[in-house]
């Protein structure tokens, strides 16, 4: 039985003598609960909800008859039509031989209704005089009276079998020993006008229904040949003998070894992927009806998990009224049906849960019920026949799936269960029929999400059947989200491998140093800051350590350990911060397989578009954080290196997210090396750091050890205990510069100079770098080949990527022969492109030779070979072909180059404001790249306009909001020669353009100035958080929400509303959020449309949207936009079954509700083609004109 709650009961039937109730009750494929009076009886005919009533006992006649059916209409408000259906008299006529027991229908003809009351009329000597008649019965039945008829001439008829089925219903079978006739054969009727008469005007009543005849003769026969096995079969359910009945069924345990296995450790790593799940974690909690399908291969050992998932159902069974069902295929069910076994073990599963004196009742009415199916499905004539020597309940239990599938459904415990729970595991090993299998299995899950609350756990291999057939089902794939999630952080980081490694013995100081060993401790989190000035070696210090921590510090090797390594040379990909969390977060996702379920949810806000996946900076930030409350399995060691390369933009932030990690986490271990040369920013963190070493305070052993090697390899013998000595004291702990050093040695010896020589010339060399840079640059300006030297700075300086060797050769080549026309494989070009070690000797020991990714690339020697660029090196940059609108200025300031744009900039002949094709300033172009470095210097300058337009009319405050760049802004926010609010051409402010694209911290600052509105308006009239809500940035929106002068439920020209554009969208955090707020009206309309947001949910498929909206008191479940659509109406038209499984199981909302074109929910899911939407709405429906289709 199912609750009557939400059903709308549209037949009145009503009986007059208590036997035609029986039999009335009898008819009915469902009965339904009645928890009113208990004086109705509810069920379900077919598709059809009936209310059957019978006259007051002792009570006959139309008065009562009035009463009862008056009473009904008010109760059941969507009652169509009403019968009156019992035992009544057919006139019968020389044309149609009427007996007891046939089924007579009315049709109303020439004037008269079609049915004769009792009294209306007067016996006349050898005739009947007709004085009154009812009315014509409903138009809707005469309607389905005429589709009955077509059906019957067409030779489609299934009346043979709707009056068989019927004819074995309880004890109200045909006998066909007393066919009676009602008159006898001599008796004389006398035959006149059909107007006139009643033998005349029973012609239109005939046997069964009006223009449809069925054979008497072979329905007795049919009935009675079949009748006879069936009263034999009705025997042995009668005596059945329970405990031989369940011998007959498949074993409960047929994986028994699986249900007895220990609960299984949810924690083990093997099972995250299940457990660990926000699927499964939803499903596992789910108040109401929830499925999953969990899909992998062998390896997963999916049984054992199905298993334990078993267990804990079974154990809240205890607790609570809910019944555990559950099916393990196994390649052993070798049965030819499949479908057959799944059904009878559930069946005995069934039986077993029950109470010991509702077993055998239970077997019966399955028996009853494949027997029933069996009879119904009878092709006319044919009798019923069992094959074989069988047993009767054997081959009850042999019957087609079709037919045991209807009977499980007749004993399914719904009622006594309010829960269910049913697991079906190991889907891959059915071998027989195997789609057809799964097909049923998906169709049983599929009713059973409608009839009942009901929690479903599918399991099966990674086959293509099972994931067509399952297609739409919530599902988790082993490995799969995780595996995506760890392609979409993946970046290559390449500067490790380009640093070179650390001379034998050098750093060995480093374990046993007090700072080192005081951060290593294994019982607490910390961080160690290494520092040292450019060239002191802190990369190669870096990378010796991630070399050399496994194996000297054992604790490290149980260590998640996750790095990074800034570089300016690699270009801005090597900067990034957003590529440095992107890093170290696949680095920990690697290696910690339960992190992934840490940030699982944040993974799914994420943009996907197709297969790639795009991060917001703020999500990765934020995942980043997350790790001070995240329990780490091991203990985490972060290295991050020349923090002092990477982009300025945000470090600050960046840097106080690793401290505070450093300092806050309190679910496990966590340790950061830091490298760096003295920054401001660390300056600031440095202060709450325990762990520092000053590098260069370290290092004089390791640069004596370096440059006594040196020397010895340049057979520097007789000076070498002076000259180490003297290198060692003018290097103050800087490795780049005894590297240079070398270098200048090399040419002496060489050249042939005696050692003393090449002592004073050691002694006259620069000991500061920069000065010993100026040196190189000058010598390099004087030698002849010059152009080729400029040709490889220019190239190498502002590559975006690294030439590889041959690229930079090529273009070399290209350069020098600029008149000759040629293609890759001209010999006259091939001769021209110079060898490998025309790069070391026009680089001047500026550039060198790297080898990355199988690939010799070309780079700068080291940072400070560009931070360090001055006067003399600038022409090789400038003098580089640019046009005449793109200055050097400009390029500089795209590519962020703060020492090329502080050269540039005290020269007298700079225009400091030029602008390029686009209209754009240095300045401009600075702040939308977010080089705060450079803009700081542009706008140090009294003569920068520091708000001027470009062709768009963006100023550099408008385009670096747009991009984000916080920390430019900050130089923006306190200058007054600036409009913080000036608008574009599409009337768009610096705020809007930064809440369009979530950009919080930046519209904190702006909103720090007076003359910022925060509800401005575009051309459109669009204001910042209309964009926000639109496209879901819940803090900015969190942010504009919280101020006074935003108006929370302002509307766009086009009539929409922040939460009707969040709506629409799916943000289920923004929607979260705004209707929360009291100044929303959660029901609100759209101007146009009338769509409120639960339509708009409803119609772009956003499920959980709609969950939050419905949980709202002031949502109308069932409003209509201009077209008459309810959110049921764009529900089922789009396809959106859950959501159309979500509003049809709320009162308010009416299914057959109609547009103004006249259509309702089901008709436009049937024109659309959407079948399983049609299947659900069906039940619920009375619209029959399109649903077929």
């Amino acid at each position: 039985m199912s609750n009557n709650n939400t059903i709308e009961y549209t037949i009145g039937w009503i009986c007059a003598l208590p036997l035609e109730l029986v039999a009335a009750e009898a008819m009915l494929d469902c009965r339904h609960v009645d928890e009113s009076s208990g004086e109705y009886t509810l069920g379900r005919i077919g598709v059809h909800n009936v209310v059957i009533a019978c006259l007051p006992a002792g009570l006959t006649g139309t008065n009562a008859a009035a009463t009862v059916a008056a009473r009904m209409m008010s109760k059941f408000t969507s009652i169509r039509f009403g019968l009156m259906v019992g035992i009544g008299g057919g006139v019968p006529s020389n044309e149609f031989d009427i007996r007891l027991g046939d089924v007579v229908v009315s049709q109303p003809r020439n004037g008269y209704g079609g049915v004769v009351q009792y009294d209306f009329g007067k016996s006349r000597p050898g005739q009947f005089q007709l004085t009154g008649f009812l009315n014509t019965p409903p138009i809707v039945l005469l309607n389905a009276l005429s589709k009955l008829q077509a059906y019957h001439l067409a030779g489609q008829s299934r009346l043979l079998e709707y009056l068989s089925n019927a004819a074995y219903q309880l004890r109200f079978a045909l006998n066909t020993i007393k066919t009676d006739v009602l008159f006898e054969a001599s008796y004389d009727h006398v035959r006149g006008s059909t107007s006139a008469t009643a033998a005349a005007y029973a012609k239109e009543i005939l046997v069964a229904m009006p223009g449809i005849e069925v054979s008497r003769t072979q329905f007795i026969d049919h009935v009675t040949k079949t009748e006879m096995l069936r009263a034999d079969i009705e025997t042995a359910i009668e005596a059945l003998d329970l405990q031989r009945f369940l011998s007959m069924l498949p074993p409960v345990d047929q994986e028994k070894y699986t249900l007895d296995t220990p609960p299984l450790d949810r924690e083990t790593p093997n099972y995250y992927w299940i457990f660990r799940n926000e699927d499964f974690r939803n499903w596992d909690t789910a108040d109401s009806s929830r499925i999953l399908w969990l899909a992998g291969p062998p390896e997963c050992e999916l049984r054992k998990a199905a298993s334990s998932i078993i267990h804990l159902e079974m154990t809240r069974a205890s607790t609570t009224p809910r019944l555990v069902l559950y099916f393990f295929c196994s390649s052993a069910v070798v049965e030819e049906s499949s479908i057959a076994v799944f059904i009878l073990s559930i069946v005995h599963q069934i039986i077993l849960s029950s109470e010991e004196v509702r077993r055998v009742l239970i077997a019966s009415t399955f028996l009853r019920g494949v027997l029933s199916d069996i009879l119904k499905n009878l092709p006319p004539g044919q009798s019923l026949q069992f094959p074989g020597p069988n047993s009767h309940i054997r081959n009850l239990l042999g019957a087609s799936p079709n037919s045991l599938w209807t009977a499980l459904w007749a004993i399914m415990p719904f009622e006594q269960n309010p829960e269910l729970a049913i697991c079906i595991s190991g889907i891959e090993h059915v071998r027989n029929n195997r789609i057809e299998f799964i097909r049923k299995i998906r169709q049983f899950v599929d009713d059973l999400q409608r009839t009942s609350k009901v929690k479903i756990l599918l399991t099966s291999g990674l086959d293509k059947d099972t994931a067509q057939e399952f297609d739409g089902l919530p599902y988790i794939e082993y490995d799969k989200e995780r595996t995506e999630c760890l392609s979409s952080l993946f970046f290559l980081n390449t500067r490790l491998d380009k640093i070179a490694k650390a001379s034998e013995d050098t750093f060995e100081w480093l374990w046993e140093h007090p700072q080192y060993k005081r951060w290593s401790d294994p019982q607490v989190s910390s961080i160690l800051l290494i520092e040292g000035k450019p060239g002191s070696g802190k990369s190669t210090l870096t990378k010796y350590f991630n070399e050399h921590i496994l194996e000297r510090q054992p604790a490290a090797n149980s260590a998640i350990v996750s790095r990074f390594f800034y570089s300016y040379r690699d270009g801005n990909p090597q900067r990034s911060h957003y590529n440095m969390l992107r890093s170290i977060i696949y680095d920990i996702l690697q290696q910690d397989l339960g992190f992934f379920y840490h940030i699982q949810h944040e993974y799914r806000l994420q943009c996907h578009r197709q297969s790639v996946v795009e991060w917001s900076y703020g999500s990765l930030k934020q995942i980043l954080s997350s790790l001070t409350n995240y329990s780490l399995p091991r203990p985490l060691c972060l290295v991050i290196d020349a923090v002092d390369e990477s982009e300025q933009e945000d470090r600050r932030q960046i840097l106080k997210l690793l401290f505070e990690l450093g300092a806050k986490a309190s679910q496990g271990i966590v340790k950061i090396f830091i490298a760096s040369q003295p920054v401001d920013e660390l300056e600031v963190r440095g202060k709450n750091v325990d762990n520092i070493i000053q590098l260069q305070a370290e290092t004089a052993s390791d640069i004596s050890r370096f440059t006594r090697s040196m020397l010895e390899d340049l057979n520097f013998s007789l000076l070498l205990a002076k000259a180490t000595e003297y290198i060692v004291d003018n290097a103050h702990g800087v490795f780049l510069w005894v590297k240079l050093v070398g270098s200048e040695l090399e040419l002496s010896i060489e050249s042939g100079e005696s050692e003393d020589a090449i002592f004073e010339h050691l002694e006259q060399l620069p000991t500061e770098l920069d000065d010993f840079y100026q040196l190189m640059f000058m010598r390099l300006n004087s030698r002849p080949y010059t152009p080729d030297s400029m040709t490889m700075f220019q190239s190498v300086f502002w590559a975006a990527t690294p030439f590889t060797v041959d690229e930079l050769l090529h273009v070399v080549g290209i350069s020098n022969t600029p008149d000759i026309e040629h293609t890759p494989t001209d010999n006259v070009f091939e001769r021209r492109i110079p060898a490998k070690g025309r790069i070391t000797s026009c680089g001047g020991n500026f550039l060198e030779v790297k080898r990355s990714n199988g690939k010799d690339i070309v780079q700068i020697m080291h940072q400070t070979a560009r931070s360090n660029i001055d006067d003399a090196a600038v022409p090789f940059i400038e003098e580089r072909d640019t046009s005449e609108d793109f200055t050097a200025l400009l390029r500089a300031a795209e590519q962020g180059h703060e020492a090329v744009a502080k050269v540039l900039l005290t020269r007298n002949d700079i225009n400091l404001n030029q602008k390029d094709e686009y209209g754009r300033t240095a300045l401009a172009v600075a702040a939308e790249k977010g080089h705060r470095a450079v803009a700081e210097l542009l706008l140090a300058r009294s003569d920068i306009a520091a708000d001027t337009r470009d062709k768009r009319h963006r100023t550099p405050l408008s385009l670096a909001a747009e991009q984000g760049h916080a920390a430019v802004i900050e130089l923006f926010i306190s200058r007054r020669d600036i409009n913080a609010d000036a608008r574009d051409l599409f009337a768009l402010t610096p705020l809007s353009h930064a809440a369009k694209r979530g950009h919080d911290a930046v519209m904190k600052l702006l909103l720090t100035r007076q003359d910022v509105k925060a509800d401005s308006r575009d051309r459109l009239g669009l204001s910042p958080l209309l964009y926000a809500a639109e496209r879901g940035h819940h803090d900015v929106v969190k942010l504009l929400l919280d101020r006074e002068d935003v108006t929370a439920d302002s509307k766009d020209d086009w009539g929409w509303t922040p939460l009707l554009r969040a709506a629409s969208r799916g943000h289920h955090d923004v929607v979260k959020v705004l209707i929360s707020c009291k100044d929303i009206k959660a029901d609100f309309k759209h101007s146009f449309s009338g769509q409120t947001p639960l339509s708009l949910a409803a119609q772009h498929g956003h499920l959980a949207v709609a969950e939050l909206l419905l949980a709202f008191k002031d949502v109308e479940a069932d409003s209509k936009d201009i077209k008459g659509w309810t959110p049921l109406s764009w529900a089922a038209r789009q396809g959106h079954q859950a959501i159309v499984e979500l509003l049809i199981l709320r009162k308010d909302v009416k299914v057959d509700r109609k547009d103004v074109y006249g259509r309702t929910p089901i008709s436009w899911a049937a024109a659309r083609g959407h079948r399983d939407i049609v299947e659900l709405l069906r039940p619920l429906s009375d619209d029959r004109t399109d649903s077929n289709s």
